[in-house]
């Protein structure tokens, strides 16, 4: 019985002190969220846009732009007759002309197309905070889920590490009582089978385990040894709530992702109808310019008659092929594309909370029954080692009933785990956790 007791706890310490680094789901969630690579970009995309609605906000300032002209007109006929004709006027007599200007343009009136577009660039950044909350959720959801399947392999590990030990020692002893011919050598073959199931699962266990750590490096970028502690999940809030949260489908970001899309899909609709209204524009110019007929430097000492210009200019759209009416149709279907995208969206959502809600509302039914279970089954487990200790109970029977009750006492405990993760998700879905906004 010594001996027993002995290979357990060495067992139990060895096992333990390998398992040297230890992490927790705390610092595994602040890590995923720190070094992930969706979010980084989301939040560059944030900036971006940022920069797309300073552009948006420029079309409301004039235009300032300067211009230098240097040019030669050779005429042929030497007429001395200039001839303008649209934008161009045509010489008589060879000259070399050089000016300097200073241009001002505005747009006076486009009935409110350049506010449409300011509109379009913030809702672009609205939807882009919306895509990160969700990444950011996504994200969260991802880590908690990944921890927990660690969590299950670890305590999977020490599980079998435990019981592994103990079969062992009944098989030991079962050899023992075949040798002094007191059982059939198929019992021995019989315990013999079992230990080998049990060091080929906890081999198993170990190689998922590893994969598992490898899973978690690639949400924190953080390298995990293979003996890695992984610790319980530790409960925030203990006040249990009798009431689960409900999901608001209005405020869960996808709603918001779309909702941001349709409406840019709206103001560009808008725009492309006011294309067809006039628009207004403002322009002014102050010259400096010389010329000479002979000599082009000459045109520099010239270079003071001066002039101003004033202009408003007034464009209305005739006809474009009918461009812009299969601009608008397209639009239209794009907005119609997208509220349907957004209704499938949602649907999916809900469907995947309500899968969660039930297995949170599962959870909340066990979790009374569990601290119950646990409690008995610990007690349970030590009467049965004060009966061994007091020789009142058959060593093989002891044995039997350890293996056992330690099974049991895992299913608890991944009973646990996952209570934990379903109402951890559930809150990230219904409240919208870490938003940026």
């Amino acid at each position: 019985m010594k001996k027993l007791f002995f290979l357990l706890i060495l067992s139990i310490f060895f096992f333990q002190k390998v398992c040297a680094e230890e992490i927790n789901w705390k610092s595994v969630k602040e890590e995923a969220l720190k070094n992930s690579f969706d979010l980084k970009i989301y939040e560059t995309d944030i900036k971006i846009t940022d920069t797309e609605i300073l552009g948006a906000k420029s079309e409301y300032y004039p235009k300032i732009s300067t211009y230098f002209y240097s040019e030669l007109t050779k005429s042929f006929d030497d007429n001395n007759q200039t001839v303008y004709i649209g934008n161009e006027v045509l010489y008589g007599d060879s000259v070399f002309q050089t000016s300097l200007s200073v241009g001002l343009t505005y747009n006076l009136y486009d009935f409110g197309i350049r506010g449409d577009r300011l509109k379009i660039a913030k809702s672009d950044k609205l939807s882009k905070i919306a895509q990160y909350n969700k990444i950011l959720r996504d994200t969260e959801i991802t880590a908690v889920d990944t921890y927990a399947k660690s969590l299950l392999l670890y305590k999977q590990i020490c599980l079998l590490t435990q019981t592994s030990a103990l079969q062992n020692e009944l098989y030991n002893d079962k050899e023992r009582l075949y040798k002094a011919g007191k059982i059939p050598e198929t019992s021995v073959l019989s315990e013999k089978i079992k230990l080998a199931e049990l060091n080929n699962e906890l081999q198993k266990t170990k190689n998922e385990f590893e994969k598992s750590l490898k899973e978690l490096s690639f949400l924190t970028r953080i390298d995990y040894e293979k003996n890695t502690t992984i610790k319980d999940f530790v409960y925030e809030n203990t006040d249990k709530q009798d009431d689960l949260p409900v999901l608001d489908v209005e405020n869960i970001p996808e709603a918001k992702i779309y909702d941001a899309e349709i409406k840019k899909k709206e103001k560009e609709l808008l725009i492309a109808k006011k294309q067809n209204l006039p628009a207004f524009n403002f322009t002014t110019n102050y010259y400096l310019y010389g010329a000479d007929p002979n000599n082009y430097f000459d045109s520099y000492e010239n270079f003071k008659q001066r002039g101003l210009k004033f202009r408003i200019i007034t464009s209305l759209p005739i006809f474009d092929g009918f461009k812009n009416k299969s601009d608008r149709d397209r639009i239209k279907l794009e907005i119609l594309r997208l509220q349907t995208e957004k209704e499938k969206k949602i649907a999916e959502v809900k469907y995947t909370y309500e899968k969660i809600r039930d297995d949170a509302v599962y959870g909340k039914i066990l979790h009374e029954n569990n601290l119950r279970m646990k409690d008995f089954l610990a007690k349970n487990i030590s009467d049965f080692d004060k009966l061994n200790e007091q020789k009142l109970i058959d060593k093989d029977s002891y044995l039997e009933q350890k293996i056992g009750l330690l099974n049991k006492y895992f299913e608890i405990e991944k009973s646990e785990i996952t209570e934990f993760v379903s109402e951890y998700k559930l809150d990230l879905m219904t409240k919208n956790s870490g938003e940026k906004i």
